[in-house]
Formats: C-alpha cells, sequence, structure tokens
C-alpha cells in the first residue's frame, strides 16, 4: 500500500514537472524564434562566420543585439530590427567598451549598482543602454535609472528616472 503511494506521488510530480517544462517551452518559443531571425539576419547581412549570443533591445522599437565573430575574425556588435530588414554591424574595437560606460556612470552617479549594460539604439542613434539603480544623496530614495551614451565614443546622451511607486 505504502509503495502504491510513492509511485502515485512521484508520477503525479514527474507529470507536473514535465507540464511546467511544456508550459515554459510554449511562451518561450516566439522569443527564441525571433532571436534565430535575428541570428541568422546577423549572419547573412554582416557576414557573421559565429555568433556568441543574442540579447534583445527594447526602447523606441525593438531590436535583437548580435555580438559575433565576423570573417576577419573581430568581435563585432549587429543591430537587427525585429522584422530583420535593418542590419547595422560595429566591432567592438572601433567603439566603446563596456567597461568605459561603467566607469562614465560610476564617475556620474558614484555607488551606483549597475544592472545591466547592453548595446540598443536610442534616437536613431546606437548607444550603450545602462540600467542602474542610485540614490543622488544619503538621505533620498533610491531610483532607478537608464542612461544613455553613444556607442562609437561613449559620449553623455541622456538620462531617464524611472518613478519610485
Amino acid at each position: 500500500m505504502q509503495r502504491r503511494w510513492i509511485v502515485i506521488i512521484l508520477s503525479v510530480i514527474v507529470l507536473i514537472m514535465l507540464g511546467l517544462h511544456l508550459y515554459y517551452r510554449n511562451v518561450q518559443s516566439g522569443e527564441w524564434i525571433a532571436e534565430d531571425r535575428a541570428s541568422r539576419a546577423a549572419q547573412e547581412q554582416s557576414a557573421l562566420k559565429k555568433v556568441n549570443g543574442v540579447q534583445k533591445s527594447v526602447w523606441e522599437d525593438v531590436y535583437y543585439i548580435v555580438n559575433g565573430i565576423d570573417e576577419l575574425d573581430q568581435n563585432v556588435v549587429v543591430w537587427v530590427n525585429q522584422e530583420g530588414t535593418s542590419v547595422h554591424k560595429e566591432p567592438l574595437k572601433q567603439g566603446s567598451t563596456k567597461e568605459a560606460i561603467q566607469a562614465k556612470v560610476l564617475s556620474r552617479s558614484p555607488g551606483a549598482d549597475i544592472i545591466t549594460i547592453v548595446p540598443g539604439i536610442w534616437e536613431q542613434q546606437y548607444v550603450w543602454q545602462v540600467f542602474y539603480k542610485a540614490s543622488k544623496t544619503e538621505d533620498e530614495k533610491v531610483h532607478y535609472y537608464y542612461d544613455f551614451y553613444r556607442f562609437s565614443d561613449a559620449g553623455y546622451l541622456t538620462t531617464y528616472t524611472l518613478p519610485n511607486r
């Protein structure tokens, strides 16, 4: 009798796990298809020989940021719009680095807790988009911010402050 209950409980657990897995795949499949489309567009239109990763950037429009290696063995960043019709490639060595952007954010907001630094698009410019939290003074509440810096030269563009609840 006890053995039967163990089998039933294990079967229910396995069915729940299978159901969660199928649900996750169903929810994510659209995003995986879009990332794959962006990756293929970047490879075909920018002569990438290897894709290292794809990130989604959403601000004014949806872009997929493809990191990879081109035919000259350079690390490159490729911006691909959601439809895969607009592709722009920049070698990483010609742009500013993530580390330079991090240093700029920390010089503007000492003590900031940087959450993400990703390439993106802002007002038709190729940028680094920085999401971080900080308080501007000791007694002020913590706010969340988006900073934008030009990808090419790390020039500061703007900051958006998210409202506290």
